[in-house]
């Protein structure tokens, strides 16, 4: 029994400090100085999307920003177009700027 609530409370707390973690990064501010007008093209991808902020140096650890981007549900919701962006901007603003 004592095994048993340990587990639960192990993963519990595991979920927990990954949820944390998930809305630390997503809270992070775009790494730029001045604005920045990013074009996303027709058809492209929430992963294309984040390579070219990566390049950019908007963004750091491209993957996780997928990954996270497509937990919260906006990987299928990427529109084309122009979007400004700008220092104060965090990742989560960018990727409700996206949908």
């Amino acid at each position: 029994m004592k095994k048993l609530l340990f587990l639960v409370a192990f993963i519990g707390l595991s979920f927990f400090g990954l949820y944390t973690t998930a809305n630390i990064y997503l809270d992070k501010k775009l790494n730029l100085q001045e604005e920045a007008l990013v074009e996303v093209k027709k058809g492209a991808s929430l992963t294309s999307v984040a390579s070219q902020l990566a390049k950019s140096q908007m963004i750091v650890y491209p993957r996780i920003f997928v990954k996270l981007g497509q937990f919260y549900g906006y990987g299928q919701s990427i529109k084309y177009g122009e979007y400004l962006l700008r220092s104060s901007d965090s990742y989560r603003d960018v990727l409700q700027k996206l949908s």
